[in-house]
């Protein structure tokens, strides 16, 4: 991925944090979840089974290039369990940290 892609994607959604993820040899930009692409897989979530459909869509849903959509299509069909680790990295972008902290009062 080289830096005039990286900022086309930048360009592209101005207002959304953008992540360069490396797995199994892919480099994929993902722009973090919006809130629509958040609540589907929430509900979807909810449902029993379909748990890797379910991620692939949410991953597809959060690329940043259309043009990636191909290749992480076939990476998801020859490692599914990547779904689920790129899904974790999106889950971070959206907020879902262990990064607050607290303390009794």
């Amino acid at each position: 991925m080289d830096q005039s892609q990286i900022d086309a994607a930048k360009a592209r959604f101005p207002d959304t944090e953008i992540e360069l993820v490396s797995i199994g040899g892919q480099e994929i930009l993902l722009r973090s979840p919006a809130e629509a692409a958040l609540d589907r897989w929430q509900a979807a979530r909810a449902k029993q089974g379909g748990e890797i459909q379910r991620n692939k869509t949410f991953v597809l849903d959060c690329l940043a290039r259309d043009e990636d959509r191909s290749a992480v299509t076939s990476l998801l069909a020859r490692k599914p369990g990547f779904s689920a680790r790129i899904v974790d990295e999106l889950l971070k972008m959206a907020g879902y940290t262990a990064e607050a902290e607290s303390k009794s009062i």
